[in-house]
């Protein structure tokens, strides 16, 4: 299930983003955004993932069982459960599972977070923990999927190695996305050999969630950590 969220969900979200951290912190998130967007696209920001051409794209998706949505609580997403009854389910950078979603699989469900968890909940994972001067905590979580914002029982984490002089903020997040895979997989041999996953809760660690940074908060990132 591949979800593509509309006009009318991303003006949703920067309304209730607007109303949860303020006007000034909403635009300071839209100037990041938009110049991060021109960056990249004159080669700033390089990715260090293989591209893949349109037509071997569309050869993927004709294969695949394949469901596009605008949102993962889409009536349609039901119903695709429903027909296929899985055995496992995989979430990797969707919106919120709604609680009926949750209650409708009755399967394990296994979420892919770009951060330490619960350190650091929410997006930018890596960005914030370097900012916040904890590059211990810079890496990949995979977890059991609950109704909170990365708040599911921990299965996998790993540290992802830094390159101060090649990486760049967003390197970090695809670093963070094929570490994530490893775990995903070690995961999945687990699942396949005992039939179920058991995750575990940090007792005493701190908790927070994080969002997308500002023009403000990328210029601290470049001066303090020298990271574009």
């Amino acid at each position: 299930v591949w979800e593509e969220l509309g006009f009318g969900a991303r003006f949703r979200l920067l309304w209730r983003r607007k109303k949860r951290l303020g006007i000034f912190k909403l635009i300071d998130q839209v100037v990041y955004l938009l110049l991060r967007s021109l960056l990249s696209f004159c080669g700033f920001y390089p990715s260090i993932f293989p591209s893949l051409e349109k037509r071997e794209k569309e050869r993927i998706e004709k294969e695949l069982d394949f469901l596009r949505v605008r949102s993962v609580n889409d009536p349609l997403v039901f119903e695709f459960i429903r027909d296929r009854r899985p055995e496992l389910v995989i979430v990797s950078g969707t919106s919120i599972l709604s609680r009926e979603l949750i209650e409708l699989v009755k399967v394990p469900i296994i979420n892919y977070h770009a951060g330490i968890t619960p350190e650091y909940r929410g997006v930018y994972g890596a960005f914030w923990a370097l900012l916040e001067g904890e590059p211990r905590v810079v890496g990949s979580t995979i977890h059991l999927r609950d109704p909170g914002i990365d708040t599911g029982a921990i299965l996998r984490q790993a540290s992802i190695e830094i390159d101060l002089l090649k990486d760049t903020h967003l390197s970090l997040i695809e670093k963070q996305f094929l570490k994530g895979l490893e775990l995903v997989e070690e995961v999945l041999k687990e699942f396949l050999n005992k039939g179920e996953l058991r995750g575990y809760k940090k007792q005493g660690a701190k908790s927070k969630l994080y969002y997308h940074p500002g023009f403000t908060d990328l210029l601290k990132f470049w001066f303090k950590i020298g990271i574009r």
